[in-house]
């Protein structure tokens, strides 16, 4: 692993975040390698949060973009994040990625505290809440799954309320 990955999977949330986080990663360097004139850094990271993280962790990036082994570091990155498993997330709503802290902190404290990693997917017959699906086994903490669950009892109590 190298500290460009490590970056990388320490500080992104979605897969989608640090896909895209990879290649501006890449492009940057490249860009800043092969080119005379020396590009900014914030032409690449147009999105707020993006610009945000890389001013958190420009040093760590410098130095690391800086150093002999760069070259097959950036080369070996999209091996890397091809090879990581992420856990599946369904939701019923897309979820702003300034808004994830709250489900990461769930799932770390449901999980475990290693690197989490998600692909998120919206799926709206969950109706709330959301699916977990890591290696194969579901934690399901949807509003759909406690509606099916209730549903005798639901039932019972309808018939009970309606006037016969």
């Amino acid at each position: 692993m190298t500290k460009i990955f490590d970056l990388l999977t320490s500080t992104s949330f979605t897969t989608t975040q640090l896909r895209r986080r990879a290649m501006l990663i890449k492009t940057f360097y490249e860009k800043y390698i092969y080119q005379s004139a020396k590009p900014h850094p914030q032409d690449f990271f147009t999105n707020p949060l993006d610009w945000q993280w890389f001013l958190s962790y420009q040093n760590v990036l410098y130095q690391a973009l800086s150093s002999p082994d760069a070259k097959s570091a950036i080369k070996a990155l999209d091996d890397q994040v091809k090879a990581l498993r992420p856990i599946t997330c369904f939701t019923a709503v897309p979820i702003p990625e300034d808004k994830l802290d709250f489900l990461i902190s769930k799932l770390r404290t449901d999980i475990g505290p290693q690197t989490l990693l998600l692909d998120i997917r919206v799926d709206p017959a969950i109706i709330g809440g959301c699916v977990i699906i890591k290696d194969g086994l579901v934690k399901d903490y949807s509003l759909r799954n406690k509606i099916s669950h209730s549903q005798p009892q639901i039932i019972r109590q309808l018939q009970e309320a309606l006037p016969r």
